[in-house]
C-alpha cells in the first residue's frame, strides 16, 4: 500500500490531536518493523509509542470496539463433487446468524457487547449509550474501531458531536487561571496557559507588524483576574504579556508582544493530564546551502 503517504497522513492528524491512541499505536507499528530502510525510523517509533503509553497509563478507559457475525450452520464453500451430481448440504433449519457489537477496555479486561438485528449505525450509537453510562464518572475515554461502514457513518458521527457539544454544556465554565513562560534551551520559550478543563484557543499570528505579535483569543471563558502573568514576563523572543479581558467577559484574550525581526516557529499543544496549553515559540532555522 501507500505507506509514506499513510504516515504523512497520520503524522497531520496527530498535529490537530497528538492524543490519537490508534493513530499512535500505528505509526509506532510501522516506524518499527517497516522493511524499507527509507521507512523504518525506531527512535521516532518510540517517540510515538511512549505518548501511547502515556495514554494507557493516564488511567482513561481505552476501549477496542468490533462487530462479530458467527453462524450456527454450515456455509458452503467447496467441495470434491462429480460434475453432474447433487450433493446434500446438511444444515440447521430457521437459525440465523448472530450479529453482535462490543467493546473492550484493555486494561480492566471487561466487555460492553449487545446482540442484535443487524450492526449498523443505529445499533452503534447505542452501544456508544452502553459504554458512556458504565464510564459516566470519566470525563474522557478512547474508543479505537476499525474502518466498518457503520462505524463511519454520518449518523454516528453526528451523534458523537452532539454528545461531546452536550457534555462541554454540562461541564463547568471554563477559567484560565495563569499563564506561565518557560525557557528551553536553544533559545525556545513555551508559554503554559493554565485552565480547570480542555479548551483550544484561535491564534492570530501578525508578525509583519512593527510590533509583531500573536493574539491568542479563548471563548466561552472566563479568568481569575485581568492579570495573568506569573511574573511580569521579558524574554528572548517573547517581550512582554498583556491580558486585556474582562474578569466576567465571554472570551479570554492574550496578546504576546514578540522581538521584531525574527522569523518564527510556533507549536500548539494541550496536555491534558494538567490541563495546560502548551504554546512553543522559537526561531524559524533557515538551512545554509551548501
Amino acid at each position: 500500500g501507500k505507506v509514506a503517504e499513510a504516515i504523512k497522513h497520520w503524522k497531520q492528524a496527530l498535529e490537530l490531536n497528538p492524543d490519537i491512541p490508534k493513530t499512535l499505536n500505528n505509526l509506532a507499528w510501522i516506524l518499527a518493523t517497516h522493511k524499507d530502510d527509507k521507512i523504518r525510523n525506531p527512535v521516532e517509533a518510540m517517540k510515538f509509542l511512549q505518548r501511547y503509553e502515556e495514554i494507557r497509563r493516564s488511567g482513561k478507559p481505552v476501549f477496542f470496539m468490533d462487530g462479530v457475525h458467527p453462524q450456527h450452520n454450515s456455509r458452503p464453500a467447496y467441495g470434491w463433487i462429480l460434475k453432474g451430481k447433487e450433493k446434500a448440504l446438511l444444515s440447521n433449519t430457521g437459525r440465523k446468524r448472530l450479529n453482535i457489537n462490543g467493546a473492550l477496555d484493555i486494561d480492566k479486561h471487561e466487555l460492553v457487547i449487545r446482540s442484535d438485528d443487524t450492526v449498523n449505525a443505529q445499533s452503534t450509537i447505542k452501544l456508544f449509550k452502553q459504554i458512556l453510562r458504565r464510564n459516566k464518572d470519566e470525563d474522557k475515554l478512547y474508543i479505537i474501531c476499525d474502518n466498518a461502514g457503520y462505524y463511519r457513518s454520518r449518523l454516528v458521527k453526528d451523534y458523537i458531536i452532539k454528545a461531546i457539544r452536550e457534555e462541554e454544556e454540562a461541564t463547568p465554565t471554563l477559567v484560565i487561571q495563569k499563564i506561565t513562560l518557560n525557557q528551553e534551551k536553544g533559545g525556545t520559550e513555551i508559554l503554559l496557559i493554565h485552565s480547570n478543563r480542555f479548551f483550544w484557543p484561535s491564534v492570530l499570528f501578525s508578525l509583519e507588524e512593527k510590533i509583531p505579535r500573536l493574539t491568542i483569543s479563548i471563548n466561552n471563558a472566563t479568568t481569575l483576574g485581568k492579570s495573568l502573568s506569573d511574573p511580569a514576563l521579558h524574554g528572548e523572543l517573547i517581550k512582554g504579556v498583556r491580558n486585556p479581558s474582562r474578569q466576567k467577559g465571554e472570551q479570554v484574550k492574550i496578546i504576546l508582544d514578540l522581538a521584531a525581526g525574527r522569523k518564527y516557529e510556533v507549536k500548539q499543544v494541550f496536555n491534558e493530564m494538567g490541563n495546560v496549553y502548551n504554546l512553543e515559540i522559537g526561531e524559524k532555522k533557515v538551512k545554509q546551502a551548501r
